[in-house]
This record gives C-alpha cells, structure tokens and sequence, in this order.
C-alpha cells in the first residue's frame, strides 16, 4: 500500500547509522530479502543523487514484483523455446529477441542494485547469484 511505503521511506529518512538503515529496510513490511543480506552506506546514498534515486527504486515493493512477473515470463519463454519442434521459424526471431530484452532488464536490475547498494550487494549471495547469472548471459547472448 502507498501508506505502508510512506510509512517506510520516513523511517528511513530518520536513520542516523548504517545498522539503522539496514535494519529498516530488513524489517520494512516489504522489504526484500536481498537487502536483508547487504550493508548500506547510509551516506554515500543521502549525498549523491542518483545512488538515492537507485534505492529508492529496487526498494520500491513494485521492483521486486515486476523482476518477479520478468522471471517467470523468462522462464516460459525458455521453456517453449527448448522445444524447437513447437514452433516456426518466425517464431524463433521472436524468442531472440525477448532474449535480447529480457537479459538487458535483468542487467539494468543488476546496475541498479549495484549503484543502490554498493560492492557489499555483488558480495551478498543474491548479488553474486545475479551477477553470475547476468554475465553467463551477456557472455553467451552479446560475446561469444
């Protein structure tokens, strides 16, 4: 809800330390268990602009919900393409190129969640999962 979300923006406005800010975003009603695991620099967040406007947005509980909702679709899209016999070949295009668009979301997610977070998020388990998992990707889509 939007109250819950105000409510938790102002408890993190009023946070003095890190182990505050972390803290609230932990226990926030919303809040995400990827933040859970990393430490904030409260701040370097408050002194630059587009750090703050970062966790601002992969705080946001509709950040979480539309990487979800991405996932998924990803997923059947993988799922109905590893089955060649299912569909034509302008189809194939198609699976190309939601490969294309679903791997620049998940690497604009991972240089979000970099820039809101800092080193400390590539370290956390979620971050080294995603980082891994981004870069296979962009390897074997863009590199190789």
């Amino acid at each position: 809800t939007s109250r819950g979300m105000t409510v938790r923006r102002a408890r993190l406005a009023q946070c003095k330390t890190d182990k505050e800010l972390l803290s609230a975003v932990s226990h926030s009603p919303n809040g995400s268990a990827r933040l859970s695991v990393t430490y904030v620099d409260q701040s370097s967040i408050q002194s630059n602009q587009i750090r703050r406007a970062s966790f601002t947005i992969v705080t946001n509980p509709w950040f979480d919900r539309v990487m979800s909702i991405l996932i998924l679709a990803n997923a059947i899209c993988m799922g109905f393409e590893a089955d060649k016999e299912m569909y034509s070949e302008m189809l194939a295009g198609f699976f190309e190129m939601a490969e294309t668009v679903f791997l620049s979301a998940f690497a604009v997610e991972l240089v979000l969640q970099f820039t809101a977070l800092g080193l400390p998020y590539i370290k956390s388990s979620w971050g080294l999962f995603d980082t891994t998992i981004v870069g296979v990707g962009i390897l074997a889509q863009w590199v190789l």
